[in-house]
Formats: C-alpha cells, sequence, structure tokens
C-alpha cells in the first residue's frame, strides 16, 4: 500500500477513499449522479460517525459512464459467491483503515 507524505493512502478506490475521508473528518469526494454510490457514502459516515458532508463534483473525463461486475465466471468456474453484506464489509474496511492509519501515525 502506498502513502502521500502525509500519510495518506493512495488509492482509486471508491471505498477506500470514501473511509479514509470519513476517518480524517474530511468532506467525501463523490464523482457523478449515481444514487448507490451516495448510499455508500452515506453509509460509511454512519458507520464511521463522521462528521463529513458529502460533496458533489462531475463525473471525471476518464471515469466510465455506468459499472456492473460480473462475477458469473467467478460463481461457475470457482464456486465462488459473494455472501458478506454490504454494512458488514464495510465495518471490516473501516476498522482495517482505521487500523492501519493509526499505525502509520506511530
Amino acid at each position: 500500500m502506498k502513502f502521500t507524505a502525509d500519510g495518506r493512502v493512495v488509492s482509486g478506490r471508491v471505498v477506500w477513499n470514501f473511509v479514509i475521508q470519513a476517518l480524517h473528518n474530511e468532506n467525501i469526494t463523490v464523482y457523478g449522479e449515481g444514487q448507490q454510490i451516495w448510499e455508500i457514502a452515506e453509509l460509511v459516515i454512519e458507520l464511521t460517525g463522521s462528521s463529513s458532508k458529502i460533496v458533489y463534483h462531475p463525473l471525471l473525463q476518464d471515469d466510465p459512464k455506468q459499472g456492473c461486475p460480473d462475477i458469473s465466471l467467478a460463481k461457475s468456474v470457482l464456486g465462488w459467491q459473494a455472501q458478506i453484506q454490504l454494512r458488514e464489509g464495510l465495518k471490516g474496511t473501516i476498522d482495517y483503515f482505521d487500523l492501519l492509519l493509526r499505525e502509520k501515525k506511530a
């Protein structure tokens, strides 16, 4: 995992970015107008107890307009399918990044 000079995790992942911004009580940046992404941002704020606000920015030019992952290959070849609900998965992700950021400060 890479860090910036001020200890921020470098990531292009939406959930990681939301969690890190919320743990720092920074505004959560949402690009585009997708309802699901807003709901995830709101849930991250709730689960972290953050005072963060959600700030809208226009969709970046190189971002895909619509994402729809297809996990059917993983299911058919590996017999794998997701079994963790969003809230539970976010709690684990938040705990992980909270620990990681506290260790980085130490």
